[in-house]
């Protein structure tokens, strides 16, 4: 997709030539903050003028096939026609580095597709979303402000984004679920990641929710049900757990989501269920070496030099003490860290 930049050009270089100083830096984010603050609220004041609208939404019809300097020109024209011109403004967002700014433009975005949308249009179109075009650009203005506001570790209001996406398309047809089922598991909510996992896409056997099953069964301590499932995940797609095992590094652009070549539907379920797992150190330990919590071949692992698996975290004796203490109490909740 050609990219669209926010920042100013991108010299290198200072006033002279030479590294730019702290303060030159700081001055150029700062710029591009108050630019995009601009943007959003130009965005949320422009009215709502349906021969606008439809001219931004014609002038963006080339946008994807068009080069980059073309691109930016149809995307900056889109804006002065319609400042509110929500693909435009989606576009825009997914193109900047921070995702607190993308976060700005993007809550914009969505504000004013629900104002010129309608409540009438939710209440009757709740469930079948995705079902017609005049709906399209809300939800992926939706789905990027969630992933933006899973970046920035804003996880509360991340997920409330996600599991509104999933309310308003009974089918799922954006796919939340891989993403929403890890997110809701890293957040403790277990029985949430259930719901959907097992009940509501019992019949997906994508490996990416094969995965989330495994990792559902194994916090409600079936163990047996857990390695049955993990069986299944290995056998759908074996290279996930390299990938959350830290012994493959996912490639720095994720795959095209509908590739069916092996290694990329490994990657894009390892995305998915990477931050469901490594919020859970010690499942991490049981992929590895399998057992069941308190056997030998369990607590051996932890204290084996050749599994680092919980390298990284600065308590390793409090994580330990946190996550043991649930052996002796079954009422207490799994060890999560925060």
């Amino acid at each position: 997709m050609p990219a669209h930049n926010g920042s100013n050009g991108g010299s290198n270089g200072g006033a002279n030539g030479g590294p730019r100083s702290f303060e030159e830096i700081s001055e150029e984010l700062f710029e591009q903050s108050r630019a995009i603050q601009d943007l959003a609220e130009s965005a949320l004041a422009a009215p709502d003028d349906a021969r606008k609208i439809a001219e931004a939404e014609r002038l963006l019809d080339g946008f994807f096939e068009a080069d980059e300097s073309k691109a930016a020109s149809i995307l900056t024209s889109a804006l002065e026609v319609d400042p509110g011109c929500v693909e435009a403004l989606t576009i825009t967002a997914r193109a900047l580095d921070d995702p607190t700014d993308a976060s700005i433009l993007l809550e914009a975005a969505v504000q004013v597709a629900e104002r010129r949308l309608g409540d009438k249009m939710f209440e009757q179109m709740k469930g079948k979303f995705w079902d017609i075009q005049q709906t399209r650009p809300y939800m992926r203005a939706l789905l990027a402000l969630a992933e933006s506001q899973m970046d920035e570790m804003d996880y509360g209001a991340g997920l409330d984004s996600y599991c509104r996406l999933l309310e308003l398309s009974d089918r799922d047809a954006l796919h939340v679920r891989f993403t929403l089922t890890s997110a809701l598991l890293a957040a403790d909510q277990v029985e949430r990641a259930r719901e959907i996992a097992f009940d509501r896409f019992g019949d997906d056997d994508a490996p990416s929710l094969l995965w989330s099953r495994t990792l559902i069964l194994y916090l409600e301590r079936d163990f047996d049900g857990a390695a049955a499932m993990l069986e299944r995940a290995r056998e759908a797609c074996p290279g996930v757990e390299l990938y959350l095992l830290g012994e493959l590094e996912l490639a720095e652009e994720a795959p095209e989501p509908d590739s069916t070549l092996p290694a990329d539907v490994a990657d894009l379920a390892a995305r998915d269920q990477m931050v469901g797992w490594r919020s859970r150190p010690l499942s991490l330990i049981w992929l590895k070496v399998g057992g069941k919590p308190g056997d030998d071949r369990y607590f051996g692992a932890l204290t084996d030099p050749d599994l680092d698996l919980l390298g990284g975290f600065e308590d390793d004796d409090e994580l330990f003490d946190d996550d043991f203490d649930d052996l002796e109490d079954e009422d207490d909740e799994p060890y999560l860290l925060n």
